[in-house]
């Protein structure tokens, strides 16, 4: 019997060194083919496979090895569970997801980063999330299974309990919540810039995890905003607008009113040609008023770029070429003028 026992151990470790080197030599030629690859799931699976695999096989030859014992000597293996190989492989099967998940989620961001896809960040963070969250239930409840609990019986009971829990963490599950309803409805992304009036935040969103969102403000100071926050305040995406407003006001002294008008034209006809500048949304020069010392001539023009450095560089150069129209007219803007009031005359001739 003892013989019979150790041929069987013997040929268990056989088989489990050419497994082995059979895993090695696998990974190995399916590395090499998803390097050749542009794929980015063919990639992380390898990779996951090639970390995973050894590790694997040798946990899954001791489970079987404690089952074969157990059936042998089950006096001894009384408060084991119902199988040991089938709680490894649930175990090992995890440890594999979350693996191949964080493979695929760095390729992904590197490669978007480099351009390379067009796919939303906060879109594929979004469904891995919620893939996780259901794998991670499903395998909870065949591990429970395998440990010889009822599945429907710990539902119905943690369906009871879970009311009670949800008093005890309701500010944890308002921002949990408050997190999915982010990635479900997308108001921001990682990378938008965004603003809280109310709270007085604004910075740009580097990571939406499940109870807070991590912003960077503009001292780049970390700011960690629970999610629920977001429900109940207005949020402002500067970064998704898809265009900037310049709305300038010139003055021009009272002694140049009489060129008022065609400053204005002129003015109107380089906004209808200027580059970057929407034709098909409100562009306009027009004379608002008049001041004490001088006349108001207000610009309005919306700029088909969102970036605040081009929006700078289209401003500056539009305002270049309408002092270039004020100064071929003959005109000029006013200059700052200061009024002082006396209470008193003052007699200048003591």
């Amino acid at each position: 019997m003892s013989t019979l026992i150790a041929i069987k151990y013997a040929i268990l470790v056989l088989v489990l060194v050419l497994t082995l080197f059979f895993i090695r030599g696998f990974t190995k030629n399916l590395r090499r083919r998803a390097d050749s690859r542009p794929g980015i799931f063919l990639k992380s699976f390898s990779l996951a496979l090639d970390k995973m695999a050894p590790i694997s096989i040798l946990l899954l030859c001791l489970s079987i090895f404690l089952d074969d014992l157990r059936s042998t000597y089950p006096q001894f293996f009384s408060f084991a569970p119902l199988s040991f190989t089938s709680i490894t492989a649930l175990i090992l099967l995890g440890f594999f997801f979350q693996k191949f998940k964080k493979n695929a989620l760095s390729l992904f961001f590197t490669k978007s980063r480099k351009g390379q896809t067009s796919y939303p960040i906060t879109r594929v963070d979004t469904l891995s999330k919620l893939i996780s969250i259901g794998f991670y239930f499903v395998l909870a409840l065949f591990l429970l299974d395998a440990f010889g609990y009822s599945a429907n019986t710990l539902l119905t009971i943690g369906g009871v309990g879970a009311a009670f829990i949800g008093f005890a963490i309701k500010d944890f599950a308002a921002n949990f919540f408050g997190g999915i309803v982010i990635y479900l409805t997308q108001p921001f992304g990682v990378g938008d810039q965004i603003i809280i009036k109310q709270k007085e935040v604004k910075g740009e969103v580097q990571e939406i995890g499940w109870y807070l969102t991590l912003v960077i403000d503009e001292e780049k100071q970390p700011l960690h905003i629970p999610n629920s926050l977001f429900s109940n305040s207005i949020v402002v995406t500067p970064s998704r607008r898809s265009h900037r407003l310049i709305k300038e006001v010139l003055y021009i002294p009272h002694s140049y009113f009489g060129i008022t008008y065609s400053l204005i034209e002129e003015i109107n006809s380089l906004l209808k040609t200027f580059d970057k500048i929407d034709p098909n949304l409100r562009h306009e020069a027009f004379f608002s008023g008049c001041e004490p010392t001088s006349c108001k001539i207000e610009i309005m023009a919306y700029t088909e770029v969102a970036s605040l450095q081009e929006y700078h560089s289209i401003k500056q150069h539009l305002l270049k070429a309408t002092f270039d129209i004020i100064e071929k007219q003959g005109a000029k803007l006013s200059e700052p003028t200061l009024k002082v009031s006396f209470d008193s005359p003052i007699n200048f001739n003591k």
